[in-house]
């Protein structure tokens, strides 16, 4: 929310309460986080400018909406393990459902399926940091002769969860399994081995929605029917200590 203040941080999670308490206060509305469409489409229908900080609730949805250019960051992580000869990969979701990181699992997916001989398969987990009996999981692509080099999450909590049961297990990583996240949040530097992962901008990302929320403020009356905007910021690939060049997968995954 802008005000003549700045930018002011407020949480909602019924959307009815959204124009009453705040529309004749608010000089427009940023929206960030994994709210429900109801909630989106309360602040669209205000009349005052709107910006989505992640993924818009439909194509060609009528807001602005900021973003990152995760598919172009999808290419980039196939292309690092696919350097390091990895060609079996496994996607973990963590807790299921959100579409930032189907949408990573997609970009992936199509970027690793030029390379003849790659196969990935797909893991979630009852919650980020909670993967369940870890083991179990991979039973089932075991006994399917699956045997994974790499491992790449959809975001750095899920990838120090995945780290933590493969070194349980007894599975050193980088050594004989890669290990990627996505967001570059502090933890990823924090752990041991570091982890390899995709800089997300974020504070970049709130810069912008605000610039966007001016900008559509200061519109001339020629300027004030331009159509919603979608900017994707583009993040980097930081190599750590996680990624390293594919071993014998089978070795690997034999004691299991």
């Amino acid at each position: 929310m802008l005000e003549a203040t700045g930018v002011v941080q407020r949480s909602f999670t019924d959307d009815a309460t959204l124009p009453g308490r705040l529309v004749d206060n608010a000089a427009g509305f940023i929206l960030v986080g994994p709210q429900d469409n109801a909630m989106i489409e309360a602040a669209r229908v205000t009349g005052i400018p709107c910006v989505r900080i992640g993924p818009a609730p439909h194509a060609l949805y009528p807001m602005d909406q900021v973003g990152a250019a995760d598919r172009e960051a999808m290419a980039v992580v196939a292309d690092h393990l696919l350097r390091l000869g990895h060609r079996a990969f496994v996607y973990v979701h963590g807790r299921p459902g959100y579409p930032g990181r189907i949408d990573r699992l997609q970009g992936f997916a199509a970027a690793i399926a030029k390379t003849e001989g790659t196969s990935l398969r797909e893991l979630s987990f009852p919650d980020d940091d909670e993967a369940g009996d870890f083991r179990t999981l991979m039973e089932p692509l075991l006994a399917a002769d699956f045997q994974p080099t790499a491992f790449f999450c959809g975001n750095d909590g899920v990838a120090v969860t995945v780290l933590s049961e493969l070194l349980r297990l007894g599975i050193k990583v980088p050594e004989q399994v890669s290990v990627v996240g996505f967001a570059d949040y502090p933890i990823a530097a924090r752990v041991s081995p570091r982890l390899t992962t995709i800089h997300s901008p974020h504070r970049e990302m709130g810069a912008a929605a605000v610039q966007i929320i001016r900008a559509r403020m200061e519109q001339p009356p020629e300027g004030a029917d331009l159509p919603p905007m979608r900017l994707d910021l583009v993040g980097r690939l930081v190599t750590r200590e996680s990624t390293a060049a594919a071993s014998n997968s089978a070795a690997v995954w034999e004691p299991l």
